[in-house]
């Protein structure tokens, strides 16, 4: 089951209206904002923009060594989906099919599929103005709230 309710709206847009309804809502979980390490299985084009979506999300305070994971999967359907725009670009929309009819390049539904996924993760890293609205940055320094409760100092 998805969010209920309607997206929220980004504070600046609240603050900006006048809303005294930008200063509402909870701190959500905090974690000590890091750039985790790149995994080592993924291709060329995901490791460039692991490193490029790391720094904006670290400068943004809004990645943790809890955001591994997640954030390789969106590296690595981006490289799908570059593949995918390559292959198009290379060898157009159409191919020829077993009868030798013209039909509709395989490519265009890897390219659609991974497309409707990055659109699905791009909500968990805020790469859209509504999925930042959810978002809460992390604390960068030494406060690791979530690094002292599992270690048992606080709870």
């Amino acid at each position: 089951m998805g969010l209920r309710g309607p997206a929220p709206t980004p504070k600046p847009i609240l603050s900006a209206r006048g809303s005294n309804r930008e200063n509402r809502g909870g701190a959500g979980m905090q974690a000590k904002a890091e750039i985790p390490p790149c995994p080592k299985g993924l291709g060329a084009i995901a490791r460039r923009e692991w490193r490029r979506q790391s720094k904006i999300l670290f400068e943004l305070g809004v990645i943790s060594s809890l955001d591994r994971a997640a954030l390789a999967v969106w590296c690595d359907t981006w490289g799908e989906f570059l593949s995918a725009v390559g292959h198009l670009k290379k060898h157009g929309k159409t191919v020829k099919g077993s009868m030798g009819q013209v039909v509709q390049s395989p490519w265009l539904k890897t390219k659609a599929a991974a497309a409707d996924r990055l659109l699905k993760y791009a909500a968990q890293f805020g790469f859209t103005p509504s999925a930042r609205a959810r978002i809460n940055s992390v604390e960068q320094g030494d406060d690791d709230a979530l690094g002292d409760f599992i270690a048992g100092k606080i709870g």
